[in-house]
């Protein structure tokens, strides 16, 4: 519930920004004129806390431009029906912020100390700052933040930063203000490298959502590992790398919660391995550069193998949280679920050679359950430290077993597999699940659970489902939330007719619908 609660603010800014026909960096929308401009009410919900314009040049007198922008922000709030005499006004003019706060004075330090040492860490290590802009920092009470936008947490628009202080998102370990303001670097990183203002969603997102779980630690926030967020591609739903990179705004709708998930972890692989510095600068210069296939082209050229390798290794990597343990130059994981007759690939492998010019071999050893003999496969270099071996599809139409041996060139090996000296890894295939799919993209609506859009070809466009319906029971049972939707379609079968009664211009009507698979 918690994650569900944070998600819907994302559906509502991808929904907000396709309806004004504008995208800047993170699904935020850009800042212009005294606000944003309100979408269609028949889409979306109007915003009621418009954006205030950024500084567009480096201000000669900063207290006097960042006090005319604190000025703007609060006669935004008393449009939107706050009261302003609670607020107070801070300028930091080291790092270019102003707060607009409603905070009591020691929850406003902390929250100061956080967005101030990430801004420095982001700008060392990542991001470049835009001495031109002043970003504004509002912190909401939470009874202004549920009067100016009931369901969110928090959100960006422009280069403003609205927070409040949401105990569910906390529950899900995710930091909505690290996230948004994670937006908000970002796009003044890309103004200064001149790399556009719309990256792609599964780019923006994923770096919002690595850090949204971030450990402070001194002075550099560490990524974690949020099983909230991983729990979404457990399930083995993930899209396809080469698919995720070219997907349209409007896709996202149909799958907000798993594909923001994706993108945060292939940015938690990335980071894990040591190259999300140089994939992030190679991407930069590739929009730069209006290069076709700027996030291919930037992973292959970071990890130094062909998108889908990279992709295979992180397949298995996402279903298996186990660190590698820093005292062993042997070290790899546990092996994905396994579908019956698929490919398995080889969970990485970091196996560094004790001298800088040391040449490395390794074999993996396979055989299948209950035999005593081995098979070999040379395992093959994959990158800097990393190594990869395939086994065929028809292996794993069985259990079997296998595991891994790793040695510098002169060297005995690690272990003698006549020996026994290593316990073989069992795995065992399952079936590949069949998932049902409705193809619909739902959201909340005044105790209504309404459709935004329909997939293509999908089970409900086939069953005639239109943007604009309310629906209103699953197969005889009433939904009024989202969650409600979710759990009814979760129950059904590929397959399977169920019926979905749906209100449409006040008429009522009952679709059979044939399920589809995910």
């Amino acid at each position: 519930m918690a994650l569900a609660m944070v998600e819907a603010c994302a559906v509502k800014n991808l929904l907000f920004i396709l309806s004004v026909l504008v995208f800047s960096c993170g699904f935020r929308a850009a800042a212009g004129g005294e606000g944003i401009p309100a979408p269609p009410a028949a889409q979306v919900e109007q915003r009621p806390a418009p954006a205030v314009p950024a500084a567009a040049k480096a201000p000669a007198d900063f207290p006097a431009t960042a006090k005319a922008r604190a000025d703007a922000i609060t006669k935004s709030l008393a449009k939107a029906g706050v009261d302003t005499s609670k607020y107070k006004t801070v300028l930091d003019e080291k790092h270019g912020f102003v707060y607009v706060s409603a905070r009591s004075d020691a929850d406003f330090v902390a929250i100061r100390a956080e967005l101030e040492g990430y801004a420095d860490f982001q700008w060392k290590t990542l991001f470049k700052r835009d001495p031109a802009s002043v970003i504004g920092i509002v912190l909401l009470s939470n009874e202004d933040l549920k009067r100016m936008w009931h369901g969110y947490s928090g959100w960006a628009a422009g280069d403003d930063l609205y927070a409040g202080d949401d105990p569910n998102a906390a529950a899900a370990h995710i930091n909505v203000a690290i996230h948004e303001f994670t937006h908000i670097l970002q796009g003044m990183d890309m103004r200064v490298r001149g790399a556009g203002s719309g990256p792609a969603p599964w780019f923006s997102e994923g770096l919002a959502v690595l850090f949204e779980s971030s450990k402070r630690v001194g002075d550099e926030w560490v990524p974690q590992d949020n099983m909230v967020r991983r729990k979404y591609l457990v399930t083995g739903q993930t899209l396809p790398w080469e698919q995720i990179m070219t997907k349209s705004i409007t896709a996202y709708l149909f799958n907000v919660q798993l594909v923001y998930s994706q993108g945060g972890y292939m940015m938690f692989y990335m980071y894990q391995n040591g190259v999300l510095k140089d994939f992030y600068g190679r991407y930069m210069d590739n929009l730069r550069a209006g290069k076709p296939d700027a996030g291919k082209n930037a992973v292959e050229a970071a990890f130094g193998q062909p998108l889908a390798d990279v992709e295979g290794d992180w397949r298995t990597w996402v279903m298996n949280p186990v660190p590698f343990p820093p005292d062993k130059r042997l070290a790899f994981r546990k092996p994905a679920t396994i579908f019956i007759g698929k490919e398995f690939r080889l969970p990485n492998i970091h196996f560094a050679a004790a001298k800088p010019d040391g040449k490395v071999t390794g074999t993996l050893f396979w055989r299948k359950k209950g035999e005593t003999k081995f098979e070999a496969l040379p395992v093959e270099p994959a990158g800097k430290e990393r190594y990869k071996a395939a086994l065929p599809g028809s292996v794993t139409k069985e259990p079997f077993e296998y595991y891994v041996e790793m040695q510098e060139a002169g060297e005995k090996p690690l272990c003698e597999p006549e020996q026994g000296a290593q316990t073989p890894i069992l795995v065992t295939p399952v079936p590949e699940p069949k998932l049902p799919f409705l193809g619909v993209s739902p959201a909340n609506q005044n105790g209504q659970v309404v459709v935004r859009a329909v997939a293509p070809n999908s089970a409900a466009a086939k069953a005639g489902m239109q943007a604009g319906d309310v629906i209103t029971a699953i197969n005889g049972t009433a939904v009024h939330t989202t969650a409600e939707e979710n759990a009814a379609v979760a129950k059904t079968k590929v397959g399977e007719e169920i019926t979905i009664d749906v209100l449409r211009g006040g008429q009522k009507l009952t679709l059979k619908v044939t399920m589809g698979q995910r």
